[in-house]
């Protein structure tokens, strides 16, 4: 790596932060297994702790591979009225056709414009039951057809998994996934009900982000033991289906999956520029946590134009 490029970065960065276009909290790269590269934004350090917002999505969807492995899901082409009983009293008898494989590649069918409004998103955090909330959406299109980004998809998996192993998930996550990586930051919200807040909710320092991708990286594997199936990993991580066919790639199973100058990668991505990158090719790990609710993309820039632009 070119660390003058890295040191211009970081300064790069500094000034950015002095105006209004975006600030960038924390940047942490690994390389190797290394740590690389570190940056914070003054009053934060490397204890921090940051909300990453839809990069929870990432981590729910590994924890469902890992239920899988144990036996507390059957397949991923359950129907979610398997798991979830009030699907059945829906009066649309259409949506217990939804399997968990149409929630992992957001492809329900549910009425559901999070990406392009804020109307349906303000409506389902103040509602008093949210699982209920998001049965009760219109199904405008037929399960697995049409891929629409749904924190309310995620939201119904954390559900899923909370009904199969008895645990809400951040129990589970914390006997299965945080504690084997010795994530200790990780806090996690849930709704009026206890459900763990699976698509947004997940609060943790940047290195700890990191270890995640590590591990991902890693095909699963966190010093000598296998966390998560290495299969569902490569499934996870190929896409499914083309997402909005924008810049942000295509969509596998939670991970966003794109290639950036000639380098695959897949990433976990959350609102406001929180980013996982995880770079096989490179042997990389890039965790970025910043705020620009108004140009989330500006955080990935960095990353694909400057530490990119860094291997030597």
């Amino acid at each position: 790596m070119d660390r003058a490029a890295l040191d211009a970065l970081h300064e790069f960065m500094r000034q950015d932060n002095a105006g209004s276009e975006s600030r960038v909290y924390s940047m942490v790269t690994v390389k190797d297994g290394v740590i690389i590269d570190e940056f914070y934004h003054d009053g934060y350090d490397a204890e921090s702790t940051f909300p990453f917002l839809s990069c929870s999505k990432s981590v729910t969807g590994t924890l469902i591979g890992i239920a899988i492995d144990h036996g507390y899901i059957n397949s991923i082409d359950d129907p979610i009225s398997k798991y979830i009983e009030k699907v059945n009293e829906q009066t649309d008898t259409r949506k217990r056709d939804i399997t968990i494989k149409d929630l992992l590649t957001n492809t329900s069918g549910l009425d559901w414009d999070e990406w392009n409004s804020y109307s349906v998103w303000n409506a389902f955090r103040s509602a008093p039951k949210w699982v209920d909330f998001i049965l009760g959406r219109d199904l405008v299109y037929a399960p697995g057809e049409h891929f629409t980004y749904s924190t309310g998809n995620t939201h119904l998996l954390s559900a899923v998994l909370q009904n199969a192993t008895g645990k809400n998930q951040l129990e589970y996550a914390k006997e299965v996934l945080l504690e084997p990586l010795g994530m200790e930051s990780v806090t996690w919200g849930a709704d009026p009900q206890g459900i763990t807040d699976g698509g947004n909710g997940i609060v943790m320092t940047a290195r700890d982000g990191a270890r995640f991708g590590q591990m991902c990286l890693q095909n699963g594997s966190w010093e000598g033991r296998q966390i998560v199936p290495e299969e569902w990993l490569k499934e996870s991580t190929s896409p499914k289906n083309g997402g909005y066919g924008d810049a942000n790639g295509s969509y596998g199973y939670q991970w966003w999956i794109q290639s950036y100058k000639g380098y695959d990668m897949y990433y976990a991505y959350g609102f406001g520029g929180q980013y996982i990158f995880v770079v096989p090719k490179l042997n990389m790990v890039n965790v970025i946590t910043s705020s620009n609710p108004d140009h989330s993309y500006r955080a990935r820039e960095y990353f694909t134009e400057y530490v990119l632009d860094a291997v030597e």
